[in-house]
């Protein structure tokens, strides 16, 4: 599992250079999104490396939804014609 991992940040380091993008689509540091269980009404809170405090803002889309974070990162790889997957432990 370990290899596998550290096998596909290989390859996407080789690739086309990754970064983390945020709303506008601009490359962060490193970005953190909370996404709200399916009880709770209000989508995600969300942080990046460019917040001046370190407070999370509430965003009402879909966590998944075209212009978010995650969407704008992993677009990145999909955009590239090839057959990906994406996890989180």
């Amino acid at each position: 599992m370990k290899f596998s991992i550290i096998l596909l940040l290989c390859l996407l380091s080789l690739s086309n250079c990754q970064t983390c993008l945020d709303v506008n689509g601009n490359p962060v540091n490193w970005w953190v999104k909370l996404i709200f269980p399916g009880s709770v009404p209000g989508g995600y809170a969300y942080i990046d490396s460019t917040y001046s405090a370190p407070s999370f803002v509430i965003n009402q889309a879909e966590a998944d939804s075209p212009g978010t974070p995650l969407y704008n990162t992993l677009n990145q790889i999909n955009v590239m014609g090839l057959q990906t997957s994406a996890w989180n432990d």
